[in-house]
């Protein structure tokens, strides 16, 4: 009897070792908007430095000067959660779109220091006067909330403030769940047919 690929995947979060998830693990922790450049470049500079010696991507470079990242040290105020944001948005790089709809655009991603293939979800409707749309807030909720090998992972959700882009980072599957019903399979165990009925 064959496995099937939703039940046949490594689950679990990526490695918090790379420099960049260890500067982001440390500007999500600090929560709070801003800190001045004395705070920044001791809680945050010696982080930003491993990035940066062990980065040969000048946009990385690019991305911190505009938050204040001058000559090896911060030299102004550190708004964080835009810094996060830019940061979480550089460490996926886009490898290929796998589908769109009127509710999103899904992409193929790479985890620029790992490796690690994603899906990178950017939802067309993001802010608005009104904050998100609930079905966006549902969808997070339920995937934040629901963890199990046949649900497909919720690995980040990556947005800005005065920013209207919401991105949902989930795990990569080789197939969704039409491109399984579809498949023609012969024999099909009782306990696959039940899975899938209950998914649907």
């Amino acid at each position: 009897m064959s496995q099937s690929p939703v039940t046949s995947r490594k689950r679990g979060r990526e490695s918090d070792s790379s420099p960049l998830s260890r500067l982001l693990t440390q500007l999500k922790r600090l929560r709070v908007p801003c800190i001045d450049h004395v705070q920044a470049n001791a809680l945050l500079g010696p982080l930003v430095a491993d990035c940066l010696r062990l980065s040969s991507d000048s946009s990385l470079e690019t991305i911190l000067q505009a938050y204040g990242w001058q000559g090896g040290a911060f030299t102004t105020p550190v708004n964080l959660f835009g810094l996060s944001t830019a940061l979480s948005k550089y460490r996926w790089v886009r490898v290929q779109e796998l589908g769109s709809g009127s509710y999103a655009v899904v992409y193929k991603a790479k985890n620029r220091e790992t490796d690690e293939i994603i899906a990178l979800k950017k939802l067309r409707f993001g802010f608005d006067d009104q904050g998100l749309p609930s079905s966006t807030l549902r969808e997070i909720s339920l995937l934040k909330e629901l963890k199990h090998e046949n649900i497909v992972e919720l690995k980040d959700v990556i947005f800005g403030f005065g920013s209207s882009s919401v991105y949902v980072v989930l795990e990569c599957l080789d197939c969704d769940l039409r491109d399984l019903l579809d498949r023609d399979d012969a024999a099909v165990d009782l306990r696959q047919v039940k899975v899938r009925a209950a998914v649907v």
